[in-house]
């Protein structure tokens, strides 16, 4: 028995088919996605902590201001969350 040969799409098939799936990022997403692909650039992981620094959100005297704001800043509206804290 042989398997039929698998159709690939061509890069621009498979993205207009993805293309209308996917809903377009805020400003604010856009400026954390932008702060987080510049942090990950620096070759090393990069945790909630650092992401926030990144974008100005944590105050080091103020723990739970810093939680409230990462929690702000990593939710996505309408998109399950996409940076896992650690």
């Amino acid at each position: 028995m042989t398997a039929e040969p698998l159709e690939v799409p061509t890069l621009d098939e498979y993205w207009r088919n993805l293309e209308s799936h996917l809903q377009p990022f805020s400003p604010e997403e856009q400026r954390v996605a932008v702060a987080l692909y510049r942090e990950l650039a620096k070759g090393t992981p990069v945790d909630a902590a650092q992401l926030g620094r990144a974008l100005g959100a944590f105050s080091a005297e103020s723990p739970r201001t810093a939680s409230t704001t990462r929690d702000q800043a990593l939710r996505l509206p309408g998109r399950q969350s996409t940076i896992s804290t650690m």
